[in-house]
């Protein structure tokens, strides 16, 4: 191929080879005419997305951006907030072993049970459809109550002495698998 033969040449990498000297790689003809119509259907499709036009993309998606990163914080605040009232809710429960279903993910029914479980000085037992959290007071181990339940249910879990997390093999559903998993939990939690 002849320099005249190559059209359009596009840089594509850059790297140090050794100290002065770098290494360029580049795609030339065809090639780079195909990568720069490919760059260019990008852009239109993102112009339609974002309705606007072709030269204001950029400030479109940089606004775009701005408002997702405020939602995210703002729905961080709002979820912060309700767990704050959740966590009021259970304190105002009647002292004792404390077993409740709540409708959070795995790392806030953490963030709930550990310290319930210190300021109630009871063990905490939180649950959603598939996964629970049981923390301990330090008189109890959360460890062995977790190998108690496991004699009588199917779960899976671990954890130290202070709490255990885990996920039921079957989702609780129903009266009758609730009411057997109090049961079993008023028994291993004395």
């Amino acid at each position: 191929m002849s320099s005249g033969d190559i059209l359009l040449l596009k840089i594509v990498k850059e790297s140090s080879v050794a100290s002065g000297v770098r290494r360029l790689e580049a795609i030339s003809s065809n090639e780079a005419l195909s990568l720069l119509l490919q760059k260019e259907a990008t852009l239109e499709r993102a112009t339609e997305l974002l309705r606007c036009p072709a030269d204001k993309t950029l400030e479109s998606l940089d606004a775009l951006i701005v408002q997702h990163k405020k939602m995210q914080k703002d729905l961080e605040e709002i979820k912060e907030a309700e767990k704050r009232k959740i966590f009021r809710d259970l304190m105002n429960e009647p002292d004792g072993k404390l077993i409740k279903e709540i409708a959070l993910d795995l790392k806030d029914l953490v963030d709930l049970a550990c310290p319930l479980a210190k300021q109630r000085h009871h063990a905490v037992f939180l649950y959603n459809e598939n996964r629970f959290v049981l923390a301990t007071p330090p008189k109890l181990d959360a460890k062995k109550l977790l190998g108690d339940l496991k004699q009588s249910i199917t779960i899976k879990g671990g954890g130290t002495s202070d709490f255990v997390q885990g996920t039921f093999d079957v989702p609780l559903k129903g009266e009758a698998q609730l009411k057997h998993l109090r049961g079993l939990l008023e028994a291993v939690c004395c």
